[in-house]
């Protein structure tokens, strides 16, 4: 679940010799993303990256989703990123700086059988991400989309064997830490990471 994958995460980041901190709000909770931020400055100091990645798998198609259903999946894939960037805005605004990184997915940008939901979420990122760089860009605010192919958690029962050896999480990593770093100078871009290789996707 999500509070074992946030913990998981802060404890392989400690073993690494890092700094790590797990918030356990549920995101989809319009209070979630100020007390992440909250959370972050009253631990750290300050805040100058945020990487997004909320989402929750679907395996319906939409007419055996019902409208609960629907919001559900979209609350959590949205509306988690967008209280989380509400939060952060300021902060960044304030201090003329902050790096952004979303994720997204080829099913947000086409379509794709059985994911009306993670689709729609995933497309109001993008679109919102491209909206934010062009907002922020003035205050030094980078913010882009990641769409990445990774084996992971959420992606396992799907992938696997060799192309999951191909496909490691790892791989994607390097270009999100260059997206938050300080020396990033894209913003408002769309890049499909996997595999060790990143291309760019235009809407």
């Amino acid at each position: 679940d999500a509070q074992t994958s946030a913990a998981q995460t802060a404890a392989a980041i400690r073993a690494r010799g890092g700094r790590a901190t797990a918030n356990f709000d549920a995101v989809e909770s319009a209070d979630a993303g100020g007390h992440m931020v909250e959370h972050a400055l009253r631990e750290f100091g300050r805040l100058d990256i945020v990487a997004a990645n909320a989402a929750v798998p679907q395996a319906a198609p939409f007419h055996k989703l019902g409208p609960g259903e629907f919001r559900g999946i979209f609350d959590v894939g949205f509306f988690g990123t967008l209280h989380l960037l509400e939060a952060a805005w300021p902060v960044f605004r304030e201090q003329q700086y902050g790096r952004i990184v979303t994720t997204s997915s080829s099913a947000g940008r086409y379509g794709q059988h059985g994911l009306s939901a993670y689709g729609a979420a995933k497309g109001a990122i993008e679109s919102l991400s491209r909206t934010l760089a062009a907002e922020g860009s003035r205050h030094n605010i980078r913010v882009n989309v990641v769409s990445p192919y990774a084996h992971s958690q959420m992606t396992e029962a799907h992938v696997r064997g060799d192309i999951a050896a191909l496909f490691q999480a790892e791989k994607v990593a390097p270009l999100v830490a260059w997206l938050a770093s300080e020396q990033c100078t894209a913003n408002g871009e769309v890049l499909v990471a996997g595999g060790g290789r990143c291309r760019r996707a235009f809407a």
